[in-house]
């Protein structure tokens, strides 16, 4: 018997290279790693060698195969993103292309569903975003939230039954902001911020309005996703380990409650952080084990995308393959964009003041 073959889709990212490795130090024999990239990380570590490779544009713009994909087992989606578009518009410049969002993580999960169905996938695993980070983000990211929801829809409708969704908070640790996610972790393991979302949490039982800003405020106060733990749960799932967790209190986009929370995610912090205690090494490795794949067996047969139906001024979004902080700050640029005007409005209030000591009678 052999281990599954199982596919990481955006293998190559910050979760995804995570999620790529404890699935080889498991024992996984046939890992296949695809993303644009096409590689693995700078600083290329021993476990990579296990791994094979596979570049692809899952948004090509033209008819494309995957001829090295083949037949697969387990499927699992770590793509997207939310970056800031890298052009100026209104006064403050920063803003997003919501359209773009949701076609880079809607119409492209959409699109992984599909070739892993044509490769024969029998089980999916998807990395979405928390449920109540959707209600308090809707507003600003309407777009990347539209695209989760997109992407959840495709995987429970091709994968009914054999799909397991990954929702997390804010992923922090590793490279991606070392020193910040301990500040976060300190903060947020303090008396004041568990009093407080213990309170907020409360006060929910008894209004009948919960606002998005509300959401914000107890998203402010919650503990971030480490990645090492959103990566054991992912790959626990592909795996299937049992993770039977309490599910924290689950969020439709328009912030009513959803009840019983689905069972097919495992949404929230705390609830990754539990399932992650029961993804140990030894539980991924004796999973890894269990296989209904013969030994003899041989990948065949291609995986064929047709031509994407995108806007004619689709530009996209550039890999963040190799970039600082695991792309969390990739094309920092747009954060750049209010200072311009901050400083024009600064420079206009010291101006009125100089000119007022100017007129000012003398003493």
């Amino acid at each position: 018997m052999a281990t599954p073959r199982v596919a990481v889709f955006g293998g190559s990212g910050y979760i995804g290279s995570e999620v790529s490795r404890l699935l080889v130090d498991a024992g996984v024999e046939d890992l296949l790693v695809i993303s644009r990239a096409g590689g693995p990380r700078p600083k290329q570590q021993r476990w990579t060698e296990k791994c094979t490779y596979i570049k692809a544009d899952m948004l090509s713009p033209s008819p494309s195969t995957i001829p090295q994909l083949g037949e697969i087992d387990v499927a699992i989606s770590c793509i997207g993103h939310m970056r800031p578009s890298p052009k100026w518009d209104g006064f403050f410049g920063l803003h997003y292309e919501q359209r773009q969002l949701e076609l880079e993580n809607g119409l492209m999960t959409e699109r992984i569903v599909d070739a892993a169905k044509q490769a024969g996938a029998k089980r999916f695993i998807y990395v979405s975003l928390w449920s109540l980070s959707k209600y308090a983000l809707y507003g600003a990211l309407e777009g990347f939230v539209k695209g989760k929801l997109r992407g959840e829809e495709a995987v429970r409708s091709a994968f009914p039954n054999a799909s397991v969704i990954v929702s997390p908070h804010l992923v922090v640790g590793k490279a991606r902001f070392p020193v910040l996610g301990q500040l976060l972790r300190a903060y947020t393991s303090n008396p004041f911020a568990k009093g407080y979302n213990k309170m907020m949490r409360g006060m929910k039982e008894t209004v009948s309005d919960f606002w998005p800003q509300d959401a914000i405020s107890e998203i402010q106060n919650t503990p971030p996703s480490d990645v090492t733990a959103v990566a054991r749960t992912v790959a626990a799932a592909a795996l299937n380990v049992p993770l039977k967790v309490s599910q924290e209190d689950a969020y439709s986009p328009d912030g009513s409650e959803v009840s019983p929370p689905p069972l097919d995610v495992i949404d929230g912090p705390f609830s990754i952080q539990a399932a992650a205690l029961l993804a140990s090494d030894e539980a991924l490795r004796a999973a890894a084990a269990v296989s209904n794949v013969p030994t003899d067996a041989t990948p065949t047969g291609v995986v064929t995308l047709p031509a994407c139906d995108l806007p004619t001024d689709f530009v996209p979004t550039p890999t963040s393959h190799g970039s600082p902080n695991d792309g969390a700050l990739f094309g920092a640029k747009p954060l750049l964009f209010p200072l311009p005007p901050a400083l024009s409005v600064l420079g206009f209030f010291v101006a009125l003041i100089l000119e007022s000591y100017k007129h000012a009678p003398p003493t």
